[in-house]
């Protein structure tokens, strides 16, 4: 069974531009709400499933690379002579780490601050200190410095991270189950189970993003990095060593 690589990508902008029709709608009558669980960062949802969506993802491809190694005829130990079967370890061990890495410097950590709190900062974002402390601070602006001071970070521009996290966490996933349908529709679905359950509130807090938060260009962007990002990943030739087909 052959599912089209471009049918992936392209549920993240049409989910985006369905997002968008609804805000839409519910401002023109009047009903966008302001407040409720779902739209709180410190939901329960968003705390688990986009807070600790790194460890979550590593989990969930885990689970996909066993059922690769089985509709791929896969038998451990591994021989030293099976170059297939070396491949597939190799390949999936990379993806994994590839993708983890991306994550890391891209919302976390490059030698400081990451990538994408770097771009907000050179593009004019401040932080608002809690009143009373601006004198008693060194003032040496970045995200870091001012989440420790209790501030807010505000300005420059930002590309949407809930978005970026999710479509790249959620793009891999369904580009690694698709490999596993490709070869056998008939497999086992157990596996396929928890992995369904976590994407179903992560689509959710996708729409809910979509929705409520940013403008349509951080939003944009945000995909649009996450999809170049997989694009190159599962699709182009630059890295067909680590992918199956």
């Amino acid at each position: 069974m052959d599912i089209p690589k471009a049918s992936v990508l392209l549920f993240f902008p049409l989910t985006l531009a369905l997002g968008l029709v609804t805000r839409n709608l519910l401002l023109l009558f009047g009903a966008l709400p302001t407040g409720g669980y779902l739209l709180d960062p410190s939901n329960l949802i968003n705390g688990i499933f986009v807070g600790h969506a790194f460890e979550i993802f590593a989990a969930l491809f885990g689970i996909v690379s066993y059922y690769t190694f089985q509709v791929y005829k896969m038998i451990l130990p591994v021989s030293v002579d099976d170059k297939t079967n070396q491949k597939i370890i190799s390949g999936q061990i990379s993806k994994v780490v590839i993708i983890t890495t991306w994550l890391i410097v891209t919302k976390v950590w490059f030698f400081g601050d990451s990538l994408f709190d770097r771009l907000q900062e050179h593009t004019g974002a401040t932080c608002q200190y809690p009143e009373g402390l601006e004198k008693l601070i060194a003032r040496n602006d970045n995200y870091s410095s001012c989440e420790r001071a209790g501030g807010l970070w505000t300005g420059g521009f930002r590309a949407s991270g809930h978005l970026f996290i999710l479509t790249t966490v959620l793009g891999s996933l369904a580009f690694e189950w698709r490999s596993v349908f490709v070869k056998d529709p008939s497999f086992s679905r157990w596996g396929l189970i928890p992995t369904a359950i976590v994407m179903a509130f992560w689509i959710l807090m996708f729409w809910v993003t979509s929705i409520f938060f940013h403008t349509v260009i951080e939003k944009v962007i945000g995909i649009a990095i996450a999809l170049a990002f997989l694009s190159i990943l599962y699709i182009s030739k630059a890295c067909a060593y680590v992918n199956i087909n």
